[in-house]
């Protein structure tokens, strides 16, 4: 969003191959000769037959009034053979006060080069094209109509009460006084838009609906203030309903193709606007922001910006909906977002597919800056790879908030989850923060960002996060067949001063395992689970269900707190191995793989309760609770079948012995938790200790 510089930095220009430039313009300059020698002509099936000649006072003005066709209570139907309009060129459709539609079909078998202003002077009335030979706005297209404008490759326009208007004029129409429904597509390849380099804009509360074929939307905007944009791509017969909230799309065989794009000498690179208006003063509240549709089999969004915007104070914003049936690609510097500006809540972003990827310094975001942030839904096969990003990681799906308000829920539901190179999914506010709920049958967090910009080194974990710097954090949610977190990946949720949410987590294998290093072998992230607070509230809860447990070569579970009682870890497991690691794979630094809670201040730690058939600790590997402040180390609990303990890691300055060990550090006040364990069976060849204390154990 426009004011997200901490979340969204400002997009660098991105290079387009030179050959796919040239054809394109190579491809609307032979459309232009072709189309454009036409003009405007009407086939004489609705009114008298003849060519329009352009008038004015620099006589290249088009002037199509309403007995050039038929009017049908509010509704004015035209029929043109040829409808073109070139560069310097307009075309005014006029007609009674009244008139609400204004529909021209095309007829003559050539696409529509429209290069000029394509207007409507009659108040109020909405404009509606028909070819369903093909449609292309091009540098110079612009709009100046007084309602909504309607462009589409469609074979016919249903009417709400059952009237029906052809594009092929050898079939009966019937012209009724009825509100257009829905387009009606007929061929098995439906034909294309595009719009290239050009702004259509209606005025505020109006809408822009574009329906047809393969859509492309190259360096072009479309912008509707408080208003609505649809666009819905067939590629197969079908229908576009049009509905109250948006568009209802059904096509027999699947849906086309949409791509929108910016080159890399275009500055504005908002391809779709629907924000308010702002009002300029602060004491003014602005108005509600509008909402999109999009509907395809594949959507691509490069270098490009979708945004909804809401100024209002009292209403809460448009929802942007994409269903993209194959899949969806957001990548070089590209944004879907709807943001709050006033005190009123940001609209909700909603994003269906088969999969959705996330790269390049893009994301899906929501924010709110004075309101709530809205929130994301998403129900996709989801990959985000910040590798080849330039700023710090901004790559991935965010909700935030500036000046106390409320993050949005975040909801994914897929199959597959890939978060890679400091891929985020991430919930930050300085008040708030409300539920990241995540379903997936495979998740894969791996590996980190790493990139110097400028003179500062950024490292950022590929991460599942939630961070409230002010109020609280709500519950982080995971349930999974397979949960992966590698090389530093990490499942993170943090408070500084209010009460944290828990992280609960229920998943049949989970892997905690690896370090990832710079290339001086350093380590500078580490697989985690981790739950903390940094200065007053509560920590919360890490409640862990699986059937098997790994925590692997420096891996961590862990709960810290600082001044207040660190949350509690429970992990319910058939199998847990918890293997410290060997020097060689966790970098110059000794780290140990461990399951920890920590208390730092005047809190007291968590507890740490395991439950399950088989417990390992081996090469170091460790279940601690610890104090190095006031507060006191909690309690270790462990009931298991088979405990079998053993092993040293060594490690290039120090070495750590596999074991269960509750510690006051040597110049805390506190003292050290109890140790209880209810095991059958018990191999211990290292240790089980309550250091600072003569507690049982």
């Amino acid at each position: 969003m426009r004011n997200t510089t901490t979340i969204q930095s400002g997009y660098h220009l991105i290079f387009r191959h030179l050959f796919s430039v040239c054809l394109a313009c190579l491809f609307v300059l032979l459309i232009c000769t072709i189309s454009h020698a036409a003009g405007i002509n009407t086939d004489g099936s609705l009114g008298p037959a003849t060519t329009l000649t352009p008038g004015g006072p620099k006589g290249n003005d088009y002037t199509i009034p309403s007995n050039l066709g038929q009017q049908k209570g509010s509704n004015l139907f035209h029929s043109f053979g040829n409808f073109n309009v070139g560069e310097g060129e307009s075309a005014t459709f006029t007609g009674n006060a009244g008139t609400t539609n204004v529909i021209g079909r095309v007829t003559g078998g050539n696409s529509s080069w429209i290069d000029g202003r394509l207007g409507c002077d009659i108040t109020g009335a909405n404009l509606w094209l028909l070819n369903p030979f093909g449609i292309l706005f091009g540098s110079k297209a612009s709009l100046n109509v007084n309602g909504s404008f309607h462009a589409s490759t469609a074979d016919y326009l249903q009417l709400s009460d059952g009237g029906v208007f052809y594009t092929d004029p050898s079939k009966t129409s019937k012209l009724t006084i009825a509100a257009p429904s829905a387009f009606g597509f007929l061929s098995s390849k439906p034909a294309e838009i595009n719009i290239v380099g050009c702004t259509l804009k209606v005025p505020e509360s109006e809408s822009i609906s574009i329906t047809g074929g393969d859509i492309r939307i190259e360096n072009g905007h479309l912008v509707a203030p408080n208003g609505r944009v649809n666009l819905a791509s067939l590629g197969s017969p079908g229908t576009v309903e049009i509905v109250s909230d948006g568009l209802n799309v059904e096509a027999s065989n699947g849906l086309g193709n949409i791509n929108i794009s910016n080159s890399q000498d275009t500055s504005n690179t908002v391809s779709i606007d629907v924000s308010g208006v702002d009002s300029g003063n602060n004491s003014i509240s602005g108005s509600v922001s509008g909402s999109v549709d999009i509907y395809c089999k594949t959507f691509s969004l490069d270098h490009s910006e979708i945004y909804s915007d809401n100024y209002s104070d009292l209403s809460k914003g448009g929802e942007i909906r994409l269903v993209a049936e194959e899949s969806a690609s957001i990548d070089n510097y590209s944004l879907i977002g709807c943001a709050t500006y006033g005190k009123g809540s940001g609209g909700d972003i909603d994003i269906q597919s088969d999969l959705l990827t996330i790269t390049s310094d893009s994301s899906i975001m929501t924010f709110g800056s004075g309101g709530n942030a809205g929130d994301i839904k998403i129900h996709s096969d989801l990959i985000i790879d910040a590798s080849s990003s330039e700023l710090p990681s901004n790559t991935g799906i965010i909700s935030s908030t500036e000046g106390g308000g409320k993050t949005g829920a975040i909801s994914i539901q897929s199959k597959s989850i890939v978060l890679k190179n400091g891929g985020i999914i991430l919930s930050f506010s300085d008040g708030s923060c409300s539920e990241v709920n995540i379903l997936s049958e495979n998740i894969l967090i791996d590996g980190v960002f790493n990139k110097a910009v400028g003179w500062k080194v950024y490292v950022i974990p590929s991460a599942i996060w939630i961070y409230s710097s002010g109020k609280s954090s709500a519950n982080l949610i995971i349930k999974s067949d397979i949960l992966s977190l590698l090389n530093g990946g990490t499942i993170f949720s943090q408070s500084d001063v209010g009460n944290n949410g828990d992280i609960n987590i229920t998943s049949k294998f989970i892997t905690v395992g690896g370090v990832a290093l710079n290339a001086e072998q350093e380590i500078i992230g580490r697989s985690s689970i981790f739950n903390g607070n940094t200065k007053s509230g509560k920590a919360g809860n890490i409640i862990i269900e699986t059937e098997y447990l790994q925590v692997l070569n420096g891996g961590w579970i862990s709960t810290n707190t600082l001044n207040e009682d660190a949350g509690d870890i429970s992990i319910k497991a058939h199998s847990i191995l918890l293997d410290g690691g060997k020097s060689e794979n966790v970098g110059r630094k000794d780290i140990v793989s461990n399951i920890q809670a920590l208390s730092k201040g005047d809190g007291n730690s968590g507890n740490i309760l395991v439950v399950t058939d088989m417990l390992e600790l081996t090469n170091g590997g460790q279940i601690l609770t610890l104090t190095v402040g006031k507060g006191k180390a909690g309690l270790i609990d462990i009931h298991s079948d088979t405990i079998n303990i053993d092993g040293v890691f060594v490690g290039k300055n120090t070495s750590s012995r596999s074991g269960l060990s509750s510690q006051a550090q040597d110049k805390s006040e506190g003292s050290a938790g109890q140790i209880l364990i209810d095991a059958k069976t018990i191999g211990c060849g290292s240790f089980v200790t309550d250091r600072k204390t003569s507690n049982n154990r």
